[in-house]
């Protein structure tokens, strides 16, 4: 990254450690502003003005979390739409916890305050969940704003939509106030209907390939992976 060619400053922090979460406590940890916007690697800010409407929908409403949708570039490939998909449906699902997804949340710094951390002990996929539960069971309010759209560029592979899925598994932690919340979340995120998948027949059988291949080892993982704790309100508090 060139210094000239950002119009503001910007810090590079390494964190020396895997497991999103533990970089997302990093950046809470080092944060001025009163808020914080959490991006993945993998996401185009394709407005200009996103920040700029973000902070002013945020200002707008009393929500200490305020999160987006994704959406896709044009002519993607069919394992990126699938995915897309996936990633989706942990939004557009029933229940009364609202689950945001980590690439495209804006939170309020202050939360934090209230010893609220990311769970470090969750590295991988869907890490932000269980943060956004225990958020909701502290009585604050999370906000979806399904027109902040952020473009994600997955370019998977179908070693990379593996991988993911069984890491996914692997990543989920277990708390007996939080896990019938999370199987709310994890019965809709399995579901795969045509409407949702605008394609060819031949497109949409492939389509359907891929999909029992993620949901298989992503039950392997859930199966064999290390499961953790999660009681609520017991991290360490940055903030002085």
């Amino acid at each position: 990254l060139k210094k000239q060619s950002w119009p503001f400053p910007l810090h590079i922090l390494t964190v020396g450690a895997i497991g999103v979460n533990k970089a997302r406590n990093l950046g809470l940890a080092k944060a001025h502003s009163p808020w914080v916007y959490f991006l993945d690697d993998d996401i185009l800010l394709a407005n200009p003005r996103h920040l700029t409407q973000l902070i002013s929908i945020a200002k707008e409403n009393a929500a200490v979390a305020i999160g987006g949708e994704y959406s896709l570039s044009q002519n993607v490939k069919t394992i990126d739409k699938v995915y897309h998909q996936i990633s989706m449906s942990w939004l557009n699902r029933p229940g009364s916890v609202v689950s945001l997804v980590g690439g495209n949340t804006l939170y309020k710094r202050d939360a934090f305050r209230e010893e609220l951390l990311f769970n470090e002990d969750i590295t991988f996929g869907g890490a932000e969940t269980e943060l956004n539960m225990r958020l909701q069971k502290a009585n604050y309010t999370l906000f979806l704003r399904p027109d902040i759209a952020v473009e994600h560029r997955t370019q998977l592979t179908f070693m990379d939509l593996a991988y993911k899925g069984l890491r996914q598994g692997m990543g989920h932690s277990i708390d007996q106030t939080i896990l019938p919340q999370f199987e709310l979340i994890e019965s809709r995120a399995l579901e795969f209907k045509t409407s949702d998948f605008n394609a060819s027949k031949g497109q949409y059988l492939i389509g359907r390939c891929y999909y029992a291949v993620y949901r298989y080892l992503l039950n392997i993982g859930y199966r064999h992976g290390v499961k953790t704790q999660s009681t609520l309100f017991s991290y360490p508090v940055f903030f002085k």
